[in-house]
């Protein structure tokens, strides 16, 4: 199985990063790169970006949105699999492990995602999102993602995509500072 690098956008969001960078970097995959994309932060997070000197790799950029952000991760990535990972979200520890299985198990697909669950600020789980399975017919499943009717995740912290998807269909759409996830 190959190196898997986890891109995390971060603009003024210290209060949630370190929890972020943590749930990366202690997950049961091994071979895991960790690219922190600062958006010109000017909250506490360029401090705690300090604490993981040497864990994480930080990229400093002007705020022009996620799409550039993750762009700019993606860019630097060395890994075969490219994990989001938004600086407000965090990971249950083998959501990588369990990821790669798949990519293991059925080395034909390009893209892995997952549910979610939303919590409140004191960590009660308020809502549970499980996307739906897609079906064998593509044109089916591709209208499906179009319309909001199949997720290939919960959100973009739920999806794992081999990196060579990228050559073939482009990066984020850098004019897009909403919806790029569902853009890509």
């Amino acid at each position: 199985m190959g190196a898997v690098t986890v891109i995390i956008p971060a603009f003024n969001y210290g209060r949630f990063l370190s929890k972020a960078i943590d749930s990366a970097l202690t997950q049961t995959y091994e071979s895991i790169e960790c690219i922190v994309v600062d958006s010109g932060s000017t909250d506490e997070t360029p401090d705690i970006l300090n604490r993981y000197e040497g864990q994480v790799k930080v990229i400093t950029l002007e705020n022009r949105g996620p799409s550039v952000a993750r762009n700019a991760g993606i860019i630097s990535a060395n890994g075969e699999y490219i994990a989001f990972l938004d600086a407000d979200d965090w990971w249950e520890p083998k959501k990588i492990e369990v990821q790669m299985q798949y990519f293991t198990e059925f080395p034909s697909i390009s893209a892995v995602g997952c549910g979610e669950r939303q919590v409140s600020l004191d960590n009660c789980v308020i809502g549970t999102i499980i996307p739906k399975q897609f079906t064998e017919n593509l044109v089916d499943n591709l209208r499906a993602v179009a319309i909001r009717r199949l997720l290939v995740a919960g959100s973009t912290s739920g999806v794992m995509i081999r990196k060579d998807v990228f050559d073939n269909i482009g990066m984020f759409d850098e004019s897009l500072i909403g919806a790029e996830d569902w853009d890509m």
